[in-house]
């Protein structure tokens, strides 16, 4: 289908090839549509304009190209480099909402448009839409009494104790109009081979915590079984950030959560979310549907029909309130000896100051 709209057959295997396995394996007649769309999102983004049909429109309309005898050629070329320059930037719009955020080519497709007619921050236009796909609205707040002064200080020593947690190498304060930006790398593999993610959070001084942070976005390196699942991270995040009460530090059980949607998404054990719902694609349908992932992973490990139902449903934190701030010495449940633990958690303790005091001490005994 692709080689009749004019694509060559070498650029139909390429986008084809791109697809992840768990699309291409016991494809049904009915998902032929999507996969074409999908192979003809990627075609548009990936490649250059004079590689596309001729009189083919990666906007998704065919050009009617009209040339009047009065016109001179100049002006042709000129509006031809024009277009060039612009589809160019497209491009490069579409690839940085994939490659930051884990947007599917679709969803980056549909929003970077929707940025440049609203003439809207992305960052802002993005996390408004990811919050109607999860149903949550978490601009309202809650007044808690406490005064302004409180909130500030409640803040600063939130901060102090990131600080004792992590490295300045994996976490950093900006405070800039206002507004105070933290930033936490998260290592995504074992052996700190690719990149690290970097969680964003932004809140408002002087209002949180009796609001929720403004935006809490997990952008960066979002490779192998991460690929295309920045919604349903993000979508999942915002419900989870939804059930925290007011007036309590959030970062640190919002940093807890990411790692462990991430552990989720890296087992195919995440429920789907889109954008397309929210961003006007006709094609799309309100699902909630579990990832493809899910389904042949399970059905590989022979598991029965209830599991799989249960995957479809939202994960449930596995607790209230942080450990850390509300639960009382007597009612914490006993520790697990040599818990799995991640890399930038383990290389926070190494430089705490009691462990540099236990090593001089067993130095010396």
């Amino acid at each position: 289908r692709l080689h009749h709209e004019g694509f060559t057959r070498a650029q139909a295997r390429t986008s084809y090839a791109q697809l992840p396995a768990s699309a291409t394996e016991n494809v049904q007649e009915d998902s032929w549509d999507k996969l074409y769309d999908e192979c003809l999102q990627w075609l548009c983004i990936h490649l250059d304009e004079d590689q596309l049909p001729e009189g083919f429109d990666p906007r998704g309309r065919t050009l009617d190209v009209v040339v009047a005898s009065g016109i001179s050629g100049k002006s042709s070329t000129n509006n031809a480099s024009d277009g060039k320059a612009t589809e160019g930037k497209d491009k490069a719009a579409i690839s940085e909402l994939t490659t930051k955020y884990g947007l599917t080519a679709k969803e980056a497709l549909l929003l970077s448009k929707k940025v440049t007619n609203e003439k809207s921050s992305t960052a802002k236009l993005l996390w408004s839409m990811l919050c109607s796909v999860a149903g949550k609205d978490l601009t309202i707040g809650n007044a808690t009494g406490l005064s302004k002064e409180e909130k500030l200080e409640m803040v600063q020593e939130e901060l102090e104790t990131l600080e004792a947690i992590f490295s300045p190498d994996e976490c950093s304060v900006e405070k800039n109009n206002g507004k105070t930006t933290v930033r936490i790398q998260i290592q995504t593999d074992d052996e700190g081979g690719n990149p690290p993610m970097e969680l964003s959070i932004v809140m408002q001084d002087g209002a949180y915590p009796d609001v929720h942070p403004e935006s809490v976005f997990l952008t960066g390196n979002w490779l192998g079984p991460l690929k295309d699942l920045g919604t349903s991270i993000h979508v999942e995040l915002i419900r989870f950030l939804s059930d925290l009460p007011f007036g309590e530090g959030m970062i640190y059980q919002i940093h807890g959560e990411v790692q462990q949607l991430l552990h989720a998404a890296s087992d195919g054990d995440l429920p789907s979310a889109s954008l397309l719902t929210v961003l006007g694609d006709p094609t799309s349908k309100k699902s909630t549907k579990p990832n493809k992932k899910i389904d042949s992973t399970k059905a590989q490990n022979g598991q029965n029909s209830s599991k799989s139902r249960r995957s479809t449903s939202h994960i449930r934190r596995p607790r209230e309130r942080s450990f850390f701030w509300s639960v009382k010495p007597k009612d914490t449940p006993p520790a697990i000896p040599f818990p799995k633990i991640s890399p930038s958690i383990a290389n926070a303790r190494r430089n705490l100051p009691a462990a540099k005091a236990k090593a001089d001490f067993l130095s010396k005994m």
